[in-house]
């Protein structure tokens, strides 16, 4: 954390540190009890590591998550484009409402920058052109044609997913094919009150959703997920390879 009172020392240093005040508290908690124990991103490893030496038990994780884009990518605001990086607290921007499909000037309620070192998920057609964060959260119609809210690591490669954009002071839909993109620097986003703005990368303007954060993201239910939609795709490809078509999944059966 870079400052004088997380100066715990080396690794093993910390993880002593953590396992006297740790132990401490698993002798006065009650039976049964939990504890939420905050560590850093760089460090968390030893605080797990002394959890357990405590006698803790089911361990799991937490994280908090902040959905980003691409610093090249831009944000439509009261005085023109501006790059997202640049945006303050208090400054009026283009929000979407995806009720009425109207966009207002609205006052940015936080910004949010930070590094980011992977796979961005891209989102791309001849009408828009984004690269978000996998959690980043994406406005996309379902099959009933309603506006939705998901993270874009849900979309999966090679898919397409209708997103909204902005044509001539109007919202209009696109088909847009999900890609990755790896990527080594900084990002952003904002939260506003609508939960949506609008934004520009490569010339291409958009509609994306707010950064959500903070937010917390169970990491271990999320691996789940991901695994079960993992078996979900295996199994139906080997369905259609034994000729069944049409395979409709209903509370996990076929």
């Amino acid at each position: 954390m870079s400052k004088n009172f997380d100066d715990l020392g080396d690794g093993a240093q910390q993880r002593l540190w953590h396992r006297d005040w740790l132990a401490e508290a698993f002798r006065v908690l009650k039976p049964n009890g939990v504890i939420k124990a905050f560590g850093g991103t760089r460090t968390m490893h030893h605080l797990a590591m002394a959890v357990e030496t405590a006698g803790f038990e089911k361990i799991g994780f937490e994280a908090w998550a902040y959905g980003c884009l691409s610093t090249d990518s831009e944000i439509l605001t009261e005085s023109g484009w501006k790059n997202g990086t640049e945006v303050v607290v208090g400054e009026r921007v283009a929000c979407w409402d995806s009720t009425s499909g109207g966009v207002t000037l609205q006052a940015v309620q936080e910004t949010f920058r930070g590094p980011f070192k992977g796979d961005l998920v891209s989102l791309k057609n001849d009408n828009t052109d984004q690269l978000l964060t996998p959690n980043h959260r994406v406005y996309h119609q379902d099959d009933a044609g309603v506006w939705v809210v998901s993270e874009a690591v849900t979309f999966e490669v090679g898919s397409l997913v209708t997103l909204p954009i902005r044509v001539d002071e109007e919202t209009r839909r696109t088909f847009a094919q999900v890609g990755r993109v790896p990527y080594d620097g900084e990002v952003w986003c904002v939260r506003v009150p609508t939960g949506a703005f609008v934004a520009r990368h490569n010339g291409q303007v958009f509609i994306t959703g707010n950064s959500g954060f903070p937010k917390s993201l169970n990491i271990a239910k999320k691996i789940d997920q991901m695994a079960y939609r993992r078996r979900e795709t295996l199994l139906r490809e080997a369905l259609q390879e034994k000729g069944f078509e049409d395979v409709v999944w209903s509370n996990d059966r076929v």
